[in-house]
């Protein structure tokens, strides 16, 4: 089941049911999951997740890492770490990195403050009882069949002398158990039996066990028991038995003649997590380092009066014009991340990508029909002062949805003040009107 170095546990089928939430120093660790481009739509990863315990970790000697691809992407709150430390701890004493299943759903976006990365991750975890079998692996040849449905065992009542020996405490646990064809008897058709230790523990019903006895039959003519997941649920007084596995008309070429699929033995269990030796694979119980946050390459300063048009959030549009050592920008205000007036070391960092005008065209009538376009722009002049303005409207009318780069600083000096102007007000004060025609676009 896996790598020579990882024990899948047992409790993978409890798909992702636990939600994990990643601090914030993992966020870089986690997004260097994935590629370096990541556009629009989310993006899911399904990978094994390694539960390894760290002495010297973050929350002490109980720390638990969850590792994938080699990374730390947190740790198991306390609480749980402490409940899960004889599981894990076993697994290692035995050689093996125990490994689960872990699900990341990742979406990257323009937010106000630059590139936004959000995520979503789950873990399968189950619970710790479930998560390794009670039993020793078969000593005969055998293969793992593959889980499939639940498969209630019958006739638990003819054979609780042999439950009796490992009905568990708690009242729930997992086993190793094996399949075997009971013969014929008398008018009654064949049956398949189901043993835990090599006892028989119960059987299927006529009809469940037709759907096992071809697969049992071919694995037993390559000298192979057809073993699989169990559990039995019960007390001083009864028990019942449930197996999951794949039946005949699910098996695979590969389940069929492929390798045996085997899993490793365990050490005994130990009452007392901190009595495993785990001197084994000391080297990889070491806390791993975060991945550190990738340095955004910010690009050089455009020159003077250039005019560049960005969007924030998905949904809002910006232009922005260099004046001097300043950017005006088409902000309302100075309460986000976006500010009318900034230096480009605080507007660079904040841009994912830009469009860049690179030519622009006079306006010469006043129904031009480029400026009614969507996200159209021009620059003007009011007096000496160099201006951009933005079209957010999409509907295509005459005077558009403008918004200027003028500030709230000088909006007293400027005949059309700041902020949200129509294209007649532009029309009857600017000077020299021009539509930019063409973009070069930069990320």
């Amino acid at each position: 089941m896996g790598s020579t170095r990882h024990y899948q546990l047992w409790s993978r089928g409890h798909w992702f049911d636990q939600v994990f939430e990643v601090e914030e120093r993992y966020l870089p660790t986690v997004r260097s999951l994935f590629p370096k481009n990541m556009a629009g739509e989310g993006t899911e990863l399904v990978l094994d997740a390694e539960l390894v315990p760290e002495l010297d970790g973050p929350q002490g000697l109980w720390s638990i890492a969850i590792r994938v691809t080699g990374r730390t992407i947190g740790y198991l709150a306390q609480d749980e770490a402490i409940a899960w430390a004889g599981v894990i701890r076993r697994v290692i004493a035995s050689g093996y990195l125990p490994v689960t299943d872990c699900r990341i759903y990742a979406r990257e976006y323009d937010g106000f403050d630059g590139l936004e990365f959000w995520i979503n991750v789950q873990v399968t975890l189950g619970e710790p009882a479930e998560a390794l079998p009670q039993n020793q692996p078969p000593t005969a040849p055998y293969t793992m069949v593959p889980k499939s449905s639940i498969i209630q065992v019958t006739k638990e009542e003819q054979y609780f002398d042999a439950l009796r020996k490992i009905v568990p405490a708690g009242g729930h646990v997992v086993f190793f158990a094996t399949l075997h064809e009971r013969p014929a008897e008398g008018k009654r058709t064949p049956r398949v039996e189901v043993r835990i230790n090599d006892e028989c523990v119960g059987q299927l019903t006529p009809q469940t066990s037709q759907r096992y006895l071809p697969m049992i039959r071919h694995l037993r003519d390559r000298d192979l028991l057809t073993a699989c997941w169990s559990d039995v649920t019960g007390s001083s007084v009864a028990a019942e038995v449930r197996i999951k596995a794949a039946k005949a008309n699910e098996a695979t070429p590969e389940v069929l003649d492929g390798p045996p699929v085997t899993v490793p033995p365990l050490v005994p269990e130990l009452s007392d997590p901190s009595d495993y030796d785990l001197s084994g694979i000391l080297a990889d119980l070491k806390p791993l380092a975060p991945v550190q946050p990738a340095k955004r390459r910010v690009r050089e300063e455009p020159p003077e009066s250039a005019v560049i048009r960005f969007s924030k959030g998905g949904r809002y549009n910006y232009v922005a014009v260099r004046y001097t050592d300043q950017w005006l920008t088409t902000a309302t205000g100075d309460w986000g991340s976006i500010n009318q007036v900034m230096s480009w070391k605080e507007l660079g960092p904040r841009l994912s990508n830009f469009d860049y005008a690179t030519s622009v065209a006079a306006v010469t009538q006043h129904d031009d029909p480029r400026v009614r376009e969507h996200l159209a722009v021009i620059d003007f002049m009011i007096g000496d002062f160099h201006v951009a303005a933005i079209n957010v409207s999409n509907d295509g009318s005459r005077d558009g949805d403008w918004y200027t780069t003028i500030p709230d600083v000088a909006a007293s000096s400027s005949p059309i003040g700041s902020g949200n102007v129509t294209w007649s007000e532009i029309t009857r004060f600017a000077g020299s009107p021009r539509v930019v025609t063409s973009w070069t676009y930069f990320e």
